[in-house]
């Protein structure tokens, strides 16, 4: 509710989310739970690819839109531009200290339909290893 909230545009009419309010605790919470069901489901994933890499891709370009929900969600709670999904992959990768396009990398697959066998073993370890961090890193957030 709260990327609706902050991300809706009006095409007619008068504003229905005007004077709404998520609280932060409420977007904390919800991007505690999206990035452990996120790991989960990239773990679960992998184990049904049986290391088949063109499984592996379509895995990767599934997830990859809503990876960067998440990301947006998580930069909007830092205090970071949540609009742009690259700005906001990059800001994740700043946050875990991860290498540059670690993260941005996956990002950039949102809005694609497949990708190379050989692109997928290249980008999951460090896929895999930046939702870990991620967890991990919204496991540390205070209420």
């Amino acid at each position: 509710f709260g990327a609706i909230v902050a991300d809706h545009v009006v095409v007619s009419g008068k504003n229905p989310f005007e004077g709404l309010r998520v609280e932060a605790a409420d977007v904390r919470r919800a991007c505690e739970l999206q990035a452990r069901s996120h790991l989960l489901h990239l773990r679960e994933g992998y184990l049904e690819t049986r290391e088949n890499a063109d499984a592996l891709a379509v895995l990767i370009v599934e997830s990859a839109a809503p990876f960067a929900a998440l990301l947006a969600s998580i930069a909007r709670l830092q205090g970071a531009a949540a609009g742009d999904t690259a700005a906001s992959g990059r800001h994740v990768e700043r946050l875990l200290d991860v290498p540059a396009g670690v993260v941005s990398d996956v990002v950039k697959l949102a809005d694609v339909t497949e990708i190379p066998a050989a692109d997928a073993t290249r980008i999951f370890p460090a896929y895999l290893d930046a939702a870990e961090r991620l967890v991990r890193f919204v496991d540390g957030w205070k209420a």
